[in-house]
């Protein structure tokens, strides 16, 4: 749509067409910012300390460790995966006597999460031992920049 077309919009509504509940009031205060939204209240910037450590928000993070839990689950490997702040931690327990297929395919499934998914993230494994004599690889995604500095196993 070109600008002619919205100008013919703007010249063809009535200011008297318009809800009873617009305040006009309102608008005289606010004389130098007629047309704009006032954001007296809140500030878009409010809260903004660039020296922290930047965050998704709960509802995006939930969502990817959502998809994180689903890529391991339609592979058939039972993950369980938590965060701090932007570092992902994914815990797989395994059996005392695992086929080397199994293994092989958790390490396929994390190889393919960092390289399609974590790109951004450095990333390391570890071997535990549960408390039940159980062995559990841990694999930390820490969240970097991105620059391909890290020494991965993969």
């Amino acid at each position: 749509m070109k600008l002619k077309n919205y100008k013919q919009i703007f010249e063809e509504i009535d200011p008297k067409d318009w809800d009873d509940d617009y305040d006009f009031e309102d608008l005289e205060d606010d004389e130098d910012l007629y047309g704009r939204p006032s954001y007296k209240s809140k500030s878009i910037h409010s809260g903004y300390n660039p020296d922290e450590e930047d965050e998704l928000p709960a509802d995006d993070m939930d969502h990817l460790l959502y998809l994180l839990r689903s890529f391991f689950k339609q592979s058939g490997i039972d993950a369980e995966i938590e965060h701090k702040k932007l570092d992902i931690m994914v815990y797989v327990v395994l059996n005392k006597r695992e086929k080397m297929s199994t293994i092989l395919k958790v390490f396929d499934v994390s190889k393919k999460l960092k390289k399609d998914i974590l790109a951004q993230y450095d990333s390391e494994f570890e071997l535990w031992e549960t408390k039940s004599g159980h062995p559990m690889l841990t694999f930390n995604f820490y969240y970097d920049n991105g620059d391909g500095d890290d020494i991965a196993p993969f």
